[in-house]
């Protein structure tokens, strides 16, 4: 009989005693047990390290001053002894069954990373069984949370690239996408998102500029065309400018409206630019009584999560 696939869990923790627990006790609840779960406490000032530690084995807790999740994946990542290595952020959890199902398809040899939907993901919004670098390029529908990265893979890759103001995620899912690796979809939420009260409205704007920067790196790297890259940021700004509608920051919701109707003018991009100067109260009362217009549809998924635990 085979041997079963070893799967490490690489956790990064910043100032997340209050809601940590969650993550670690669906770890340790899957079906396919992992074979460790490293918690790497990003310099936290709150009781993270003493919440680890209660827990003992296969629960390990790494320490390294404050320098951001990407940093921390990749010191779990080099102190891991899985053959895969699964991320989860500190404020999600996982379904019992998730590692068992990812794994199903970790047979084929070429697939270097496997990812499923999350719970935050639109009930309508399918994903293809295998992504593309073109597919991906165009829309980022990766959370970190739900990955399995083969160890070969990420090592081969070059891990995550610890620069703090790109979207550090998406730059390794588009770094693998057009590697010999192949991305697989396992079509069911197995993930679930339990964030701590407030802890990531304010941060969309800057999601926005790290995704910027993102594609900008990852296109001269990769040697794409000026217009791939153009057509690509269209898409952040206008992506973002409905997140941060939504959240109603709306003068950097405007910012980025304005932007992205001066460049693709169309009746729904006028309109979105002309509500970011609705007073909140009235739009709120709006949202209230369900008076919605496309300007103010809840976005279909959250941004990326690689600014979460700074």
């Amino acid at each position: 009989m085979a041997c079963e696939p070893s799967v490490s869990v690489v956790i990064p923790a910043y100032n997340s005693a209050g809601f940590l627990r969650c993550a670690l006790d669906s770890a340790l609840a899957q079906t396919h047990p992992p074979l460790e779960v490293l918690v790497v406490d990003d310099g936290s000032l709150d009781t993270t390290g003493q919440v680890v530690n209660s827990y003992g084995p296969p629960v390990r807790l790494l320490s390294q001053t404050n320098a951001g999740p990407a940093a921390a994946r990749n010191l779990g990542a080099a102190e891991a002894r899985g053959e895969w290595l699964a991320f989860l952020d500190a404020d999600d959890s996982w379904l019992p069954q998730k590692l068992e199902r990812q794994l199903a398809l970790a047979k084929d040899p070429n697939v270097g990373l496997i990812h499923c939907r999350h719970a935050q993901d639109g009930a309508e919004d399918s994903r293809p069984a295998a992504v593309t670098f073109e597919a991906l390029w165009h829309r980022n529908r990766i959370i970190t949370s739900t990955v399995l990265v083969r160890r070969e893979a990420f090592e081969e890759i070059g891990g995550f690239d610890p620069d703090f103001r790109l979207s550090e995620d998406y730059n390794l899912w588009l770094r693998i996408a057009a590697s010999r690796w192949r991305i697989a979809t396992l079509e069911e939420q197995l993930c679930r998102y339990t964030p701590a009260k407030g802890h990531l409205s304010q941060q969309l704007t800057r999601f926005a500029d790290a995704e910027l920067r993102n594609v900008t790196k990852v296109a001269a790297l990769l040697g794409l065309s000026e217009e791939m890259l153009r057509e690509r940021e269209f898409a952040v700004f206008e992506e973002y400018s409905r997140h941060l509608f939504y959240e109603r920051h709306l003068r950097d919701a405007r910012r980025l409206a304005a932007r992205t109707l001066r460049r693709k003018p169309s009746a729904r991009r006028l309109g979105l630019w002309l509500a970011t100067f609705v007073p909140v109260p009235l739009l709120d009362w709006r949202r209230r009584h369900r008076w919605t217009g496309p300007e103010e549809e809840a976005p279909r998924a959250r941004p990326g999560s690689e600014a979460r635990q700074r």
